[in-house]
């Protein structure tokens, strides 16, 4: 039996929240953090090389740089010494390999654990200025005395001098080592400008998912010859109406043989309420939303249909029935799996094995539990998975509601039970208490409201310990 577990990922949010990652078990480690742009969305893995790539919201793919073991620079100094003229010698040493006579090791490394960009020259009783920003070396005001091309340390962090007046400028180690991000595309390049959706052939062909002002959804297809990308229009949908709560972000997945490409199109509704106001009054979820395409991935401007038999015709609907299915992942066996967020309610957030031809439930059930505003005597003042701040509830869009449409099938697919210890709690909705699954000896179907489930991924190369090999993670 395959195992799903609940981790956290770290995100561009990473520095403004002022943490670092933390394991909670002794045998886990924290090997590298990457620093990204802001609003990355995705992160996607060349097959052919192993190499990080991430897409922002707004249509940038950056190439991850990482220094492996063997490229990272080790403590360097650079040293000036004056002649006569005043010109400047410089040469450079690194401690580990040897300190030269005389060099004051000790106060030179507490300068540079102060990161002192600031000292005072005890021969002429000049204060020296260092800019990190553009690695001059000033006298004040503005009397350059050496830059990067003059002393060669591409990230100084501190500089000193010693008492017979050399001056020595630190590398900043950590800034040396630091991962980088290369831009190679940008949504000039492939013409979205809103994408939420990558991945990697392994050919190291990309494939993005985006969508046009809210309303169609457009996978693009990036071949790569070397540092030349050629894009091409894979799919679109016509154009979706938006509703209360638009979710059009289109997660994609290739398959594992790279012959399709899996497309999510989020719901139009909180939970399957009605559009009142506006262009698009008494409309629901729509055949092209709350569902999961499949195109080829070689395709070429294929148009997924609005209306509802013409999209069963074209063989493109491949599951239905999901909120917003926010990521997608395939384990290692070939099944695919989704991460589906939930309602503004306290109903469950799911993980879903998602086949062919099912319907997941949305907007009529999510986890276990019925929608209860589709049947005829629900009353909002009595439901009591109202009871946390929800966008939905305070814009009205809890209602009795006696136009609920009724279910299309007869049993939806369930999602992946959760057997605990973690992230299985619920809301009774008869007592409105907050109640764990599995210490009652039950499951939940998948996790606790509201938990927000954005990224998944398998181990499908079976890479890690024998205690989670094969596992997804979430």
């Amino acid at each position: 039996m395959r195992k799903i577990i609940g981790i956290v990922l770290i995100g561009w949010t990473l520095s403004a929240a002022g943490a670092d990652p933390r394991p909670l078990r002794d045998d886990v480690q924290v090997r590298h953090l990457l620093d990204v742009s802001r609003r990355t969305m995705r992160i996607a893995k060349d097959p052919r090389d192993n190499t990080l790539y991430t897409l922002t919201a707004t249509g940038t793919i950056y190439r991850i740089q990482i220094k492996g073991e063997d490229e990272r620079i080790g403590e360097t100094i650079a040293r000036g010494v004056r002649n006569a003229e005043g010109a400047w010698t410089w040469t450079q040493f690194r401690p580990a390999e040897g300190v030269p006579e005389g060099v004051p090791i000790d106060e030179i490394r507490a300068a540079a654990k102060a990161a002192a960009t600031r000292a005072t020259d005890p021969i002429e009783d000049k204060i020296h200025v260092l800019d990190t920003r553009n690695n001059r070396i000033i006298t004040p005001p503005n009397t350059e005395v050496a830059n990067l091309d003059d002393y060669g340390i591409a990230f100084p962090r501190a500089i000193y001098f010693d008492a017979e007046g050399a001056l020595y400028v630190v590398l900043d180690v950590e800034a040396a080592n630091a991962s980088g991000e290369e831009r190679i595309a940008t949504s000039a390049d492939h013409k979205l400008n809103d994408t939420q959706g990558f991945d990697i052939a392994g050919d190291g062909t990309f494939y993005i998912g985006g969508n046009s002002g809210n309303t169609i959804i457009n996978v693009v297809r990036g071949v790569r010859d070397g540092d030349t990308i050629e894009w091409t229009t894979v799919a679109r949908t016509e154009r979706i109406p938006p509703g209360t709560k638009n979710h059009p972000h289109p997660a994609i997945v290739l398959s594992p043989d790279d012959r399709f490409v899996y497309i999510n199109s989020g719901s139009r509704t909180d939970h399957g309420e009605l559009s009142e106001d506006g262009a698009f009054a008494g409309a629901r979820e729509l055949p092209l939303s709350s569902a999961i395409f499949r195109v080829p991935a070689d395709g070429e401007d294929l148009l997924i249909p609005a209306d509802e038999e013409a999209l069963q015709a074209s063989g493109y609907l491949y599951a239905d029935g999901f909120r917003n299915a926010f990521d997608m992942a395939f384990a290692a066996n070939g099944d695919l799996f989704a991460a589906d967020n939930g309602p503004d309610s306290d109903m469950a957030d799911e993980v879903c094995w998602v086949r062919q031809g099912l319907h997941y439930g949305f907007p009529w059930r999510m986890g276990a539990m019925d929608t209860a505003q589709r049947f005829p005597d629900y009353d909002p003042a009595a439901d009591l998975l109202l009871m946390t701040r929800s966008d939905a509830r305070d814009r009205g869009l809890f209602y009795n509601d006696p136009t609920y449409p009724p279910p299309p099938v007869e049993r939806f697919a369930d999602p992946v039970l959760n057997l605990g210890p973690d992230a299985d709690r619920y809301r009774d909705p008869s007592t409105g208490e907050v109640r764990d699954a599995s210490d009652e000896g039950g499951a939940a179907y998948t996790f606790t409201p509201h938990s927000s489930p954005l990224g998944l991924v398998f181990d499908v190369e079976e890479a890690l310990a024998p205690e989670f090999r094969g596992d997804g993670f979430v």
